[in-house]
């Protein structure tokens, strides 16, 4: 798992300034650049529902589970799991 920094940071930046728009450019060119990334595809689906666009959110979510560890890791200090990613995306299946 190789995650550039660079990226959640700027992720991170972007999701402070409530600026949802330029998140979700910002995040379809990371997932675009780094495909692997669980983070890139959660930020496609955070900016869409913060957009209003929840429907749209469901594959995005749906993608970074796939991409997300099978169990837990360590990452920077923390646990990294997928149970964020299915809390994200039970509200929005029916």
């Amino acid at each position: 798992m190789g995650y550039q920094i660079e990226m959640l940071e700027k992720a991170a930046k972007l999701e402070k300034s409530g600026n949802w728009q330029e998140m979700l450019t910002f995040s379809k060119g990371w997932a675009s650049e780094e495909p692997l990334s669980l983070f890139a595809w959660q930020a496609i689906g955070y900016s869409l529902i913060k957009l209003g666009r929840p429907i749209e959110a469901i594959p995005m979510y749906r993608k970074a589970i796939e991409v997300a560890p099978a169990h837990p890791v360590d990452f920077m200090g923390r646990t990294l799991t997928a149970a964020p990613l299915w809390a994200g995306l039970g509200p929005r299946i029916q």
